[in-house]
């Protein structure tokens, strides 16, 4: 299956760029990635292994990690209240979820290593699914990337996760405090800045993203739905045109938007 992957992923991938100019060879350095951390799949219980610990892999080498599940931060709360409404227990395990990832990720970001996010394709929140069924699923009651509707909630969802792993400081801005200094008496001045000291948190940012299409887990996903994006069952021609499809959207939401790196799962692709 993995291979059949790969492969349709090699032959899709020229199709990208034909017709358009050739863009530079990436300028980053080679990525050593080690992808034990945090677990092997979704779900599972995490492998008995030492290659989780931040200063193991930065002192063996290792550049890179992938981690589990950011796509599951996503509250989508820009799109429908009632995905997960205020006070639910739903809006809680996302609460608990958010604040996990956001140490988790701190921990490797300490450390130098790049933070590479792996996600399954597609899942998305049930609640959201149910809402708008007629316009994500196919004939036969499946969720499917293919729906306009599907790649919209998507991009929400891309949208809303870089925001929450921005890889910056976040809190009062630099302007704000030269303002204050006109107005304000020299201690108060002081008392502001110290505040907005103390309010500014820096928040650690996502790299790159690794995406699986064949296979989805969601055992620690217990308010998801998922499908695969490609469809095995198809013909080999029309799996292709799958993954051209489902490619050429994550070079345009991840890449060209947010300049993140992009990985299929077993094959690392970079599209800038």
């Amino acid at each position: 299956m993995q291979m059949r992957a790969a492969l349709a992923l090699l032959l899709a991938a020229p199709a990208l760029t034909r017709g358009a100019p050739s863009a530079p060879p990436p300028k980053n350095e080679p990525m050593i990635m080690v992808g034990l951390a945090n677990g092997g799949n979704p779900g599972e219980s995490p492998p008995a292994t030492s290659f989780d610990d931040p200063d193991k892999l930065a002192a063996r080498g290792f550049n890179a990690v992938t981690i589990l599940n950011h796509e599951l931060c996503a509250n989508f709360s820009t799109v429908s209240p009632l995905v997960y409404p205020e006070g639910s227990v739903a809006a809680s395990w996302l609460d608990s979820v958010r604040e996990g990832k956001q140490r988790e990720l701190a921990s490797y970001k300490a450390r130098g290593l790049q933070v590479i996010s792996k996600l399954d394709m597609v899942v998305l929140p049930a609640a959201l699914v149910k809402l708008y069924k007629a316009e994500v699923t196919d004939a036969a009651g499946h969720l499917s990337f293919s729906r306009n509707k599907t790649k919209e909630l998507l991009s929400v969802m891309f949208d809303e996760v870089v925001e929450l792993f921005p890889g910056k400081k976040t809190g009062p801005t630099h302007p704000t405090v030269i303002l204050k200094r006109i107005i304000l008496p020299r201690q108060a001045r002081d008392n502001h800045r110290e505040s907005t000291q103390k309010n500014d948190r820096f928040i650690a940012g996502i790299d790159g993203f690794q995406v699986r299409v064949g296979e989805v887990y969601l055992q620690d996903a217990p308010y998801h739905a998922g499908e695969g994006a490609v469809d095995y069952h198809l013909p080999f021609a029309e799996q292709q045109a799958q993954y051209v499809e489902l490619l050429r959207f994550l070079r345009e939401e991840l890449c060209v938007k947010h300049g993140k790196k992009v990985c299929e799962h077993g094959l690392f692709e970079p599209f800038l």
